[in-house]
């Protein structure tokens, strides 16, 4: 106690206490800054990340930034239109899920989930479910008859075990070996013939494959030749209901062209994402469990 009857260890213990509330407080405010997450924090980090993947030539550098495991997802889905956030919603843990949907195409939307939480006090993607084309090109659905997948694994997991099967790359290629199957079973035959000047007749083409070609996956013409060889008029085969599996179809021609020796007929198979998607299930349901 001084002169004035202060007591000095009063003061002291005064002060140490208002410095340690003072300690705890900026401590607790770091932890809060540092760890806590808002749901507006969430919806820029969506919208941001959103924005990237629609925008072209962003470098792997600027996803990383805000995705650090986005390289690793493989075989991304390349959005061409909109993102659209559908709902947010913190979880027990105090991080943002996030349901969305990419438009695709005016009649193409594909759902999109991401989990946004913080790490070392920085905001971040920590993972999402949707952006690995695997789900929509039919290597989830190829992988789960192998029992490679189970369908519930993020797009970091899918895309590591669809590298390390070769998934991906054994889907497309029975893709292809079976898309050059369509013509080897396609049998076509035709009536065609040419009197006074005027080539008439009809051809038909009977479908042996085990599914339907649209009007969208084939289409097939007619070309005419002069005896030198050379094209006198080429007339397009309308097939406008495709050909059924196990089916037949048959277009009437009709040409005025009298100088014409010979004739082709070209069947063109389309390589369209609807034709190798039939293909791709049928690969499917062909497929063994197992998985190596």
């Amino acid at each position: 106690m001084n002169q004035n009857g202060v007591n000095i260890n009063i003061i002291y213990k005064i002060i140490a206490s208002v410095i340690t509330s003072l300690v705890l407080l900026s401590s607790i405010y770091f932890i809060y800054q540092h760890f806590s997450l808002s749901e507006e924090d969430a919806k820029n980090a969506s919208d941001r990340f959103f924005n990237m993947l629609i925008m072209k030539n962003r470098s792997s550098k600027e996803f990383e930034d805000i995705y650090p495991n986005f390289n690793e997802i493989g075989s991304r889905v390349v959005p061409a239109k909109k993102c659209e956030i559908t709902n947010l919603s913190k979880n027990s843990d105090g991080e943002y899920e996030v349901y969305s949907y990419i438009e695709i195409s005016n009649n193409n939307s594909i759902p999109i989930y991401l989990l946004i939480g913080k790490s070392n006090g920085k905001l971040i993607i920590k993972s999402s479910k949707g952006i690995n084309y695997a789900y929509y090109n039919r290597v989830l659905e190829y992988g789960k008859k192998k029992g490679c997948l189970t369908g519930n694994e993020n797009d970091v997991e899918m895309g590591k075990i669809i590298k390390d099967k070769n998934l991906l790359s054994y889907l497309e290629l029975e893709t292809k070996f079976k898309m050059d199957d369509i013509y080897s079973n396609l049998k076509i035959s035709n009536d065609i013939k040419s009197e006074f000047g005027m080539i008439t007749g009809n051809v038909s083409i009977k479908n042996f494959n085990p599914f339907d070609l649209d009007y969208g996956d084939i289409e097939c013409t007619i070309e005419f030749y002069s005896r030198n060889g050379n094209i006198v008029s080429t007339d397009k085969i309308y097939l406008f209901d495709g050909i059924r599996a196990n089916g037949s179809t048959s277009s009437s021609v009709f040409s005025n062209t009298g100088n014409a020796s010979s004739f082709k007929i070209i069947p063109v198979v389309k390589n369209t994402d609807a034709l190798k998607n039939k293909i791709r299930d049928r690969i499917i349901s062909e497929t063994d469990f197992s998985c190596k």
